[in-house]
């Protein structure tokens, strides 16, 4: 008798449900703030919020113009921190949204 381990199940039907990439949206949003106190060590603390992910596209809301900016101007060092927390999900891009 062939037993069929529960992960492959589990991964099957997931996949066949489209909730692989909900999940993935969700493990990605969840790290931000994570990243966010990494990165600007709690300088924008509650100025951001991981709003959505999305074929390697991570929508981030800022408060205000100016926060957006310093977002931008340090997406590569926040990229690395954020992939390097994640595992097997990438980012490529932080899109600012106000």
């Amino acid at each position: 008798m062939n037993f069929i381990p529960t992960k492959d199940i589990l991964k099957k039907n997931l996949n066949q449900r489209g909730l692989i990439k909900a999940a993935k949206g969700g493990l990605v949003c969840s790290k931000w703030d994570a990243v966010v106190e990494k990165v600007f060590k709690n300088k924008l603390k509650d100025q951001t919020k991981a709003v959505s992910y999305k074929d390697g596209e991570l929508k981030i809301a800022v408060v205000n113009p100016s926060v957006g900016q310093e977002l931008q101007l340090r997406q590569a060092e926040v990229l690395k921190v954020l992939n390097n927390e994640l595992d097997g999900v990438q980012v490529d891009w932080v899109k600012i949204v106000n």
